[in-house]
């Protein structure tokens, strides 16, 4: 059997964890585990042939010691024909000329052990429940990541190699599989781009690589480096992307679509007012005046700033284009009315 750690702290002597045991010995008073039947005498420690009061209760006066208890009883063809479930603990009892001196294999009557042989209806409720629990294929422990592989009838395979999947894979006698040879796995890829138009406004990212079949997910809310960007001011996401999918081969792509922000108008709509206001019925002055030039010069920018002006606004342009052309053409009117009213006052 194997030693499970859970029963350290019950054992004198420790056993190695991972290690198998083995206690071996001949078998008195148990059920036949071909026909069933019981053995209605066996022969006891002092020798003589006695009832067997328990039917399915057998004895073996052979060493044994703690942290056995549950180990499967096997016969000559290794076959799993009952359970080992107690035994004297190795040592002389009080009353014993050489109590708690551990007992010589040479005294085999104070080496008691014994367990419970299967019944023939025990035997076949336990294949039925093998039979409805067995696993089949790959099985993996979530602990230890090891990998084990288990044929149709439900045995492991253990101390040979086999091909599975066209891979090579070696088994130990634990059954711990290791691959020999592995076959090149196909891969996969998805590229995130960042589209605003027909242009990329940021460097694309390949956002998951790995094998066929790995899944991802992928969500612009999650989207680390768009977030940052869109925080700048400038753009704005056009619509939410979240996507999920297993990678299939070569590379997939999700588009991000975003835009320039739609500015604020106010400001902007009423300096243009302003300034047309300003230069309604205003020409330019042909005197011989020191700021006439400066004059006449700041009417023909601001005629063809508010030109421009209108033009970028239906362009679509940026809030920060249209601050800037707002600050322009605010400070080139009050020059111009600074002039004007230098000329005339």
């Amino acid at each position: 059997m194997i030693f499970d750690k859970s029963d350290d702290s019950l054992l004198e002597n420790k056993l190695e964890h991972g290690k198998l045991y083995k206690i071996s010995g001949a078998i008195q008073g148990y059920i036949d585990p071909t026909t069933g039947k019981t053995y209605e005498k066996f022969i006891d420690k002092n020798g003589n042939l006695a009832d067997n009061p328990n039917k399915s209760v057998f004895y073996n006066y052979i060493t044994s010691r703690g942290g056995l208890s549950g180990a499967g009883v096997l016969n000559n063809k290794n076959h799993v024909i009952g359970l080992h479930q107690f035994a004297l603990d190795g040592k002389y009892h009080a009353g014993h000329a050489k109590a708690g001196e551990s007992v010589p294999d040479s005294d085999p009557s104070n080496k008691q052990a014994g367990g419970i042989i299967f019944t023939k209806e025990q035997r076949d409720w336990l294949r039925q429940m093998i039979e409805q629990n067995k696993i089949t294929g790959w099985y993996e422990d979530s602990k230890s990541g090891e990998r084990y592989f288990f044929k149709d009838d439900g045995h492991m395979l253990r101390n040979t190699t086999k091909v599975i999947d066209g891979v090579t894979y070696r088994f130990n006698g634990f059954g711990i599989a290791k691959a020999q040879t592995e076959v090149a796995k196909k891969q996969g890829s998805v590229k995130v781009k960042y589209i605003a138009g027909s242009e990329e406004v940021l460097p694309s990212k390949v956002f998951v690589s790995g094998d066929v079949g790995t899944k991802y997910s992928y969500s612009t809310v999650n989207d680390n480096e768009l977030i940052e960007f869109l925080q700048n001011g400038k753009y704005e996401l056009v619509e939410s992307v979240r996507e999920e999918g297993v990678l299939s081969e070569g590379e997939h792509v999700i588009n991000v679509t975003v835009r320039l922000k739609t500015a604020n108008l106010s400001e902007i709509n009423q300096t243009i007012k302003n300034v047309e206001s300003f230069l309604d019925g205003k020409k330019e002055i042909h005197a011989h005046h020191p700021f006439a030039d400066d004059f006449n010069n700041g009417i023909n920018d601001l005629t063809k700033l508010i030109r421009d002006t209108k033009s970028a606004i239906s362009g679509g342009a940026s809030q920060e284009v249209v601050d800037n052309m707002n600050k322009i053409l605010s400070e080139k009117l009050s020059s111009v009315k600074n002039n004007y009213s230098t000329i005339f006052s």
